[in-house]
């Protein structure tokens, strides 16, 4: 019997979710750089210069021999386009707002470490990426290390030209060298998820154990035990047959029921129906396909 060898799943291939976690925040990244103004939409002087700037830097990476130059030219100048014709104005003026908070909650330290200043360590490589680009950087991904010879987790150079993901030799995180000005500690800022569990929505960033849940990217229901943040809650609704309230927030089917002021907490998974309860002496069922 002829045996084949299954290849393992790439950062780089498409459908991942590493994959589109990476190419949301360039996304991101290029919509804020390219939105020169601070304005939350791109005119077509500041989609010229951004094409232009980016130019530039595939000519530089192109002589210096690097694979990715043309492939992220021309990613960047599809992606512009589509978001310069975006149907929903709104949408790209709250996406940069949202960044702009974002960007806040990233801080540099250049001793000591995350921890021991009362921050976060980034114990993600693809959040440590975010980081560095939210506070200025260009590099897509860090370099992942396991060395007692590098400041611990994210770190760059004052500079941004290098940036590494180090677990420290054991995996734990702990080195021999600190945060310093050689190598400028990234840390996170923000709070730590206050619903865990999966059965309730986060209102904004925050960190799921070692994972930072940002809501237009991957979501505000957090798991902790295993650091997932998803846009759906994480459990299925107990009770399917709307015979009486789910008490959490749950997937019925292909549709979300939601608890909380204003939710529809009723699930018939059959339907995938969510809804608020009956009005006196009506009832719904499979049969009445939801309605009374």
């Amino acid at each position: 019997m002829p045996c084949t060898m299954q290849r393992k799943n790439s950062v780089h291939d498409k459908g991942t979710p590493e994959y589109h976690k990476r190419l949301t925040h360039a996304a991101r990244t290029s919509f804020r750089k390219a939105d020169q103004d601070g304005g939350g939409s791109i005119s077509p002087l500041e989609f010229a210069r951004c094409l232009k700037n980016q130019g530039k830097v595939f000519v530089k990476s192109k002589k210096k021999g690097l694979v990715c130059g043309k492939s992220c030219f021309v990613a960047l100048f599809l992606l512009v386009i589509l978001l310069l014709s975006a149907p929903c104005l709104a949408l790209t003026t709250d996406l940069t707002t949202s960044e702009r908070r974002l960007a806040t909650l990233f801080i540099k330290i250049s001793s000591g470490t995350c921890t021991s200043s009362g921050r976060w360590m980034i114990k993600n490589i693809f959040d440590c990426a975010l980081g560095h680009q939210e506070l200025g950087g260009s590099i897509l991904s860090a370099t992942p290390l396991s060395s007692n010879y590098y400041a611990p987790a994210c770190s760059q150079t004052p500079s941004g030209t290098y940036l590494n993901f180090n677990v420290g030799a054991a995996n734990d995180y702990i080195t021999a060298d600190p945060c310093s000005q050689y190598e400028n500690c990234i840390c996170w800022t923000g709070l730590e998820c206050a619903n865990k569990d999966g059965a309730q929505p986060n209102t904004n960033e925050c960190m799921c154990g070692t994972n930072i849940c940002i809501p237009e990217d991957d979501g505000t229901f957090c798991v902790a035990s295993s650091s997932s943040c998803t846009k759906r809650p994480g459990i299925t609704c107990p009770v399917k047959d709307a015979s009486s309230a789910n008490t959490n927030s749950c997937q019925c089917g292909s549709n979300d029921c939601l608890t909380g002021n204003g939710g529809q907490p009723y699930c018939i998974d059959s339907l995938n129906f969510c809804g608020t309860s009956c009005a006196l002496g009506k009832y719904r069922n499979v049969a009445t396909s939801g309605g009374w």
